[in-house]
């Protein structure tokens, strides 16, 4: 069934709520909101960064401080109720995955004060000195799989669930387009090329992903690079 990238990518980008969980207008406009719908956003959060940020806590110097799951448990349950923390994120332009660790970081030291075995952590934190490359997958992975999720969605949404399935069978399932051929009744070049602009749709809503996380657009292309590199270091 042929899909047109161009005409999927439209309703990508003109679907306000294709992703919500990290989307600085509706955050914003959430924060404003009712006390639910404060809460909400904290929920939403958590479910998306608790785990990503438990694995840059392990992977770093953080896991010195606490337990990795209880640091971050501790950090999310504090500055994710204040009223002020997220609008500060806002207002700051930074992404919000550097945003959080940077604040990990911050509740670490506030934990660890009274503790003096752990003072060669007090240095000022530059969020770009410590790579961890485990963490960076998880971010990529989180952020790949919601790309997906809402790709599918919306391929489905507008009738085009053979292209999703064979990109699905192909790319997610490793089966080669010869397998595919009788269950498809379509030959490798069709196949491909639906897959190819399923691609690039996956492709666009990636990027659509970082510049509402805060990527500047014009490091979006240099932090795909990154992602890449970081899931093929860690399958």
């Amino acid at each position: 069934m042929p899909i047109s990238a161009q005409a999927g990518r439209r309703s990508l980008m003109s679907d306000t709520n294709v992703f919500p969980s990290t989307d600085r207008t509706d955050l914003a406009a959430m924060l404003a909101g009712a006390p639910e719908q404060r809460l909400a956003a904290v929920r939403l959060l958590l479910g998306r960064y608790a785990d990503p940020l438990a694995v840059y806590a392990r992977g770093s110097s953080l896991r010195t401080v606490a337990d990795p799951i209880e640091l971050v448990q501790g950090f999310l349950t504090d500055r994710l109720l204040r009223d002020d923390y997220l609008r500060k994120w806002l207002d700051s332009g930074m992404a919000l995955r550097r945003w959080l660790i940077n604040g990990l970081h911050l509740y670490a030291k506030e934990t660890r004060r009274a503790d003096q075995r752990h003072a060669q952590l007090d240095a000022a934190y530059d969020v770009h000195s410590q790579r961890v490359p485990e963490a960076e997958a998880a971010w990529s992975r989180a952020l790949l799989m919601n790309a997906c999720d809402h790709v599918e969605s919306e391929l489905r949404r507008s009738g085009h669930d053979t292209a999703w399935e064979i990109f699905r069978r192909h790319f997610i399932d490793g089966r080669s387009y010869r397998e595919l051929a009788s269950e498809f009744d379509m030959n490798a070049a069709a196949m491909a090329e639906s897959s190819r602009r399923v691609s690039c749709l996956l492709r666009e809503a990636v990027r659509l992903l970082l510049v509402r996380e805060g990527v500047a657009p014009e490091d979006v292309e240099g932090e795909l690079y990154r992602m890449l590199e970081a899931l093929e270091e860690h399958r």
